[in-house]
């Protein structure tokens, strides 16, 4: 895709915010790429003249000479992958290194910046490390969270960069040596003490650095206090609602009591008075829902029916896991609540545009197929029994949304969100669907029409869920 920088910029071919960036740097510095050759991280790999070979970059890391080979066949290998770049790699090559981050969280004066942020700001900035933390953490593993892999990019987002994480074995390491004690002072007395590594150990990290974003200067002195739960020190901090969700639920010494990244994505959410989206609505009901993907996964390995495990359990691991997996369900209004080996059961809201706006349909999946299994037969659905017996003739019947069109390609993401992106059409195009020309198809679209109209509205549901979780930290 990328090629002639004179050509990338007149056709507007720069798909990426970072590379814009990129161009932009290269430019002000007086260094025109022939070719883009590729981008990792923080680098870039590009064809340059040979009388730029040597120049000085300053701040910026040059000279082929220096270069990996292997390196440099990450860059474009990792570049060929996302799309950016198509190209085989060239023999006259830079790389240079622009670090995409404007600042972060160690950078000087960092807090002189934010200490003019609003509430609703504030608690932006906490929430979206708090989501990229929860992608990051699986089975109750310890990250090691530092300054500096907290950055804030050009563009106004928040990026945790896991390659500067401290990690475990770093950490011990620091504190048989008593190095680096700038870092060692963000750590709770469990992992200092007794060498216990949580993933509520990184939550208690995160909370001294909120307190410091919300002005708390801490020292060593002030961090022993902290740790002896002597809160004497943060009294004089504005958003004391902020600063109680941190005292209580992050920095609190028995590491059992501390909340979850998720449970606090949501604590911080909630003290904003504003209604939330369809999306975060589908989030917040889906993280609270328990998907007990390990006992499904085991009780699938068991199974004596005739089913393709590996491909059923690959898929399970993929798209259920972890709430981040999900992200692409409930950024489409669909929840899934429940499975039960080869039976999966969602919601499904319907958006702004829909014809259910603000209601949901409860939906049964089938993976156990009969004759031959998934994935060489699609996945069949059954709705609440009222519609889906407008849809299929029979209540107690599953609806192929496919038809003729199934390959074993697809998978089960990909078939939840065609039924999704079906319900949520006007109600002549569902019934079309899935009758195409019918005399009874205005009957029918009477019918669905009445049906939708006495499905539940998903704010009760979600006022159940957010009433429970509240009442969870109300003690």
């Amino acid at each position: 895709m990328l090629g002639n920088l004179d050509e990338i910029i007149q056709n507007n071919l720069i798909k990426d915010y970072e590379l814009r960036e990129i161009v932009t740097t290269l430019t002000n510095i007086g260094i025109k790429p022939l070719k883009f050759l590729g981008i990792f991280n923080d680098f870039v790999a590009i064809e340059t003249k040979d009388s730029e070979q040597c120049q000085n970059r300053q701040t910026l890391i040059a000279n082929k000479q220096k270069v990996n080979a292997q390196f440099v066949n990450e860059i474009v290998n990792f570049s060929c992958k996302h799309g950016y770049i198509s190209q085989q790699i060239h023999q006259k090559f830079e790389i240079i290194h622009i670090p995409s981050a404007k600042y972060t969280l160690n950078t000087q004066n960092i807090y002189k910046k934010l200490k003019n942020l609003d509430k609703k700001q504030l608690i932006e900035i906490f929430t979206s490390i708090l989501y990229q933390v929860i992608g990051m953490q699986n089975n109750d593993n310890y990250l090691g969270i530092t300054k500096d892999s907290i950055q804030f990019k050009r563009d106004g987002s928040i990026f945790l960069n896991q390659f500067i994480f401290m990690g475990q074995e770093n950490v011990k390491y620091l504190i048989q040596n008593r190095c680096n004690d700038q870092f060692l002072m963000y750590l709770p007395q469990e992992v200092l003490q007794n060498g216990l590594y949580k993933s509520s150990s990184d939550i208690y990290t995160l909370g001294l650095y909120f307190l410091e974003i919300l002005g708390l200067q801490i020292d060593y002195d002030v961090a022993v206090q902290l740790s002896n739960s002597d809160y004497q020190s943060i009294k004089c901090l504005m958003h004391q609602d902020l600063v109680n969700i941190i005292t209580k639920y992050m920095i609190c010494q028995d590491f059992q009591k501390r909340a979850s990244s998720t449970d606090l994505f949501w604590l911080f959410r909630f003290q904003i008075e504003e209604q939330l989206t369809i999306q975060e609505v589908s989030m917040f009901i889906q993280s609270n829902s328990q998907l007990n993907i390990s006992e499904n996964i085991n009780n699938l390995q068991n199974s004596s029916k005739q089913l393709n495990k590996i491909r059923l359990i690959a898929e399970y691991k993929r798209y259920f896991t972890n709430l981040i997996n999900l992200e692409p369900f409930y950024q489409n209004g669909c929840i899934v609540t429940s499975f039960q080996e080869t039976q999966i059961h969602i919601l499904l809201i319907g958006n702004r545009q829909s014809e259910f706006e603000n209601k949901y349909i409860k939906v049964v999946i089938e993976l156990e197929l009969p004759n031959e299994a998934y994935p060489y037969k699609p996945p069949l659905f059954k709705l609440e029994n009222s519609i889906n017996s407008i849809l299929c003739g029979k209540s107690d019947s599953y609806v192929d949304i496919f038809r003729n069109e199934w390959s074993p390609a697809s998978n089960i993401k990909t078939s939840i969100l065609t039924l999704t992106s079906i319900l949520n059409s006007s109600f002549q195009q569902i019934i079309l669907h899935f009758y195409c020309e019918d005399h009874r198809n205005k009957q029918n679209i009477q019918l669905l029409q009445e049906e939708m109209k006495k499905l539940e509205n998903i704010d009760i549901l979600f006022n159940q869920y957010k009433s429970q979780f509240l009442k969870k930290y109300s003690k």
